[in-house]
C-alpha cells in the first residue's frame, strides 16, 4: 500500500513526518529529499524534469522496484502539506507523481489529509506568516482563508474520490486527541504513544506581536541574500522564548545549526495567540460557500468554540499594543545576546527612526531594536555583518601519513570551537561560534609525529597562534 499524506498545512503534519522518519527503512518506507519528507514532492514540480529524473528515481523509483521484486511488508508514505496547498503548479505536480506512481507500481495508492476548522487555521496561519517573515498586512484578512475547495478537489480528481481520505482536525475526533496517532490507526500502522515527536509548537502572544512589527515597520529583507533562512529561523528562535512561556535550548548541535530553539509547556489561553472572533467572522461569511462544499465533502461540520471575549486579537493596533509592552523583554534579551558575543561580531547599533508622526514613533523606534537583534543573530552567519580585513583561503593538501589527523583537529577547534571533522578530511567550519585561538593542548593521535606537524602547521598561519 502506498499512503499519500496531503496535509494540510497547520495539522500537525511536522509531527507525523519527524515520528514516521524515526522508522524510516525500518517499519515503514518514507522517501525524503535533503533528509526532509515534505520536500520531496517537490521533484514533481520542477520546470527541468531531465535534471531531477537521476534524483526522483534515487529516492523513489529504487524503492518501488525493490518493492515491485518481493513483498511489500511495509508501506510507503510521501507526506508533504504542500500537496494539498493550492497553486496551478502544485496541482500539475500532484498530477505528475500520481501518473509516476501508476507507471512504476501496482500498489494500491491512498491518500490522507486533515482539515483544520476555518478561525483556528487563520489563527495559526498568522502565527505561521510571521515566522517565516511572510508579510501580510492585518488590513487584508481574507488572504489567510484556507480555500478548502481549491486545496481538496484536485485530489478527488486525480486520485479518484473513492481513495482520498478527508478527516476534521479536532481533538475530540482523533485517537487520543492526538493527529499522529490518529494517522496511525488510519493506516493501521501499530504506533506507541512514546513514539510520538512533538514538532512546530506555537508561539507565544509577544513573540508573534514582536515578528508582526519587525517585518511590518523593519527593515525590508533580501530573500536572495545568502543563508537568508538560516539567520531568519535564528531571530525567530530568539523571540520565540520571550513572554509567557519558559524556554530550553535543545541539543547543542541542532542549536549551533538552526539557532536557539525551545520548547514551550502548553501555555493558559490567556498568553496563546488567537485572532479574535471579530476579525474571523467577516472572512468566515465571505467565504461561506467554500465552507459548506468543505463541510459536505466532511460530512461533519467543522465546529470550534468561540473565542473568549478579551483573549484574541482583533486589530493591528491591539497586536501592536502587545509588541510595545514587551519591549522591556526584547531588550533584556538584546543584552543577553551582546553579552555572549565577542567585541568583534557586535555589529554598529543605529537605533535612529524616520521623521515619522510622533504617534508612530514608539512603534518604529521598537522596529529598529528588532533590527538590531537580527543583525546580532545574524553577524554570526558572515552575511550580514561584513568582517574588515582580508580574507586567506589556506589549503592543507596533506601527503597521506604526514600527521593530518593532529592538524584537521586542532583546526576544527580553531575555526568552530566544537572540534568536529567532516567528511573526506574537511573541516567542519560552524559559523555559530566564534573563531577561538589554538587551545594550549594541541589533540595527538596514534602517530608519533603529530605534536610536531600541528606546531609547525600552525607556524604558517598569519593569524592567532598560541
Amino acid at each position: 500500500m502506498i499512503i499519500i499524506h496531503a496535509g494540510m498545512h497547520k495539522t500537525g503534519s511536522g509531527s507525523i513526518q519527524d515520528t514516521f522518519a524515526k522508522l524510516d527503512g525500518d517499519r515503514v518506507d518514507l522517501p525524503t529529499w535533503h533528509g526532509v519528507p515534505s520536500w520531496f514532492v517537490t521533484l514533481f514540480e520542477r520546470i527541468n524534469p531531465e535534471k531531477i529524473v537521476d534524483t526522483r528515481h534515487r529516492l523513489l523509483g529504487q524503492t518501488l522496484e525493490r518493492r515491485r521484486s518481493g513483498r511489500a511488508l511495509r508501506p510507503l508514505l510521501i507526506s508533504g502539506e504542500r500537496i494539498s496547498q493550492h497553486g496551478e503548479g502544485i496541482k500539475k505536480g500532484v498530477i505528475a507523481m500520481a501518473g509516476y506512481l501508476r507507471e512504476h507500481s501496482e500498489e494500491d495508492v491512498r491518500v490522507i489529509a486533515y482539515v483544520r476548522p476555518p478561525r483556528s487555521f487563520m489563527s495559526s496561519w498568522f502565527q505561521q506568516m510571521c515566522k517565516r517573515g511572510s508579510y501580510r498586512d492585518m488590513a487584508t484578512p481574507g488572504v489567510y482563508w484556507p480555500r478548502y475547495r481549491v486545496r481538496f478537489e484536485k485530489l478527488d480528481t486525480v486520485f479518484g474520490r473513492d481513495n482520498v481520505t478527508l478527516k476534521p482536525f479536532q481533538r475530540d475526533r482523533l485517537e487520543g486527541g492526538d493527529v499522529v496517532l490518529d494517522f496511525a490507526r488510519e493506516i493501521g500502522f501499530a504506533l506507541n504513544p512514546g513514539e510520538v515527536v512533538c514538532a512546530n509548537e506555537s508561539m507565544s502572544l509577544e513573540a508573534v506581536a514582536l515578528l508582526y512589527v519587525c517585518w511590518r515597520f523593519g527593515e525590508r529583507l533580501n530573500r536572495s541574500e545568502k543563508n537568508y533562512v538560516i539567520w531568519r529561523k535564528r531571530l525567530v528562535g530568539c523571540i520565540s522564548g520571550l513572554g509567557s512561556r519558559q524556554f530550553v535550548p535543545v541539543d547543542a548541535r541542532t542549536a549551533r545549526t538552526v539557532g536557539w530553539r525551545y520548547i514551550h509547556p502548553r501555555p493558559k489561553s490567556s498568553c496563546r495567540f488567537v485572532l479574535a472572533d471579530t476579525f474571523t467572522d467577516p472572512v468566515v461569511e465571505a467565504n461561506r460557500a467554500d465552507l459548506d462544499w468543505m463541510e459536505a465533502r466532511l460530512g461533519v461540520p467543522l465546529s470550534e468554540p468561540a473565542v473568549p471575549e478579551g483573549e484574541g486579537i482583533g486589530s493591528e493596533a491591539e497586536l501592536i499594543a502587545v509588541a510595545l509592552a514587551a519591549r522591556p523583554l526584547l531588550e533584556d534579551r538584546i543584552a543577553q545576546v551582546i553579552a555572549d558575543l565577542p567585541a568583534h561580531e557586535i555589529p554598529d547599533c543605529d537605533l535612529s527612526v524616520p521623521d515619522v508622526p510622533d504617534a508612530d514613533r514608539p512603534v518604529y523606534e521598537l522596529a529598529r531594536r528588532l533590527d538590531f537583534l537580527r543583525d546580532l543573530r545574524a553577524s554570526r552567519t558572515g552575511t550580514r555583518q561584513k568582517k574588515k580585513g582580508n580574507i586567506m583561503i589556506i589549503i592543507h593538501a596533506g601527503m597521506h601519513k604526514t600527521g593530518l589527523s593532529p592538524i584537521q583537529n586542532t583546526c576544527a577547534i580553531l575555526y568552530s570551537g566544537s572540534g568536529e571533522i567532516g567528511n573526506r578530511g574537511m573541516v567542519s567550519v560552524d559559523p555559530d561560534y566564534p573563531v577561538l585561538p589554538f587551545p594550549d593542548h594541541v589533540p595527538e593521535s596514534a602517530s608519533e609525529t603529530a605534536p610536531s606537524s600541528s606546531v609547525r602547521f600552525q607556524q604558517h598561519l598569519p593569524v592567532y597562534r598560541p
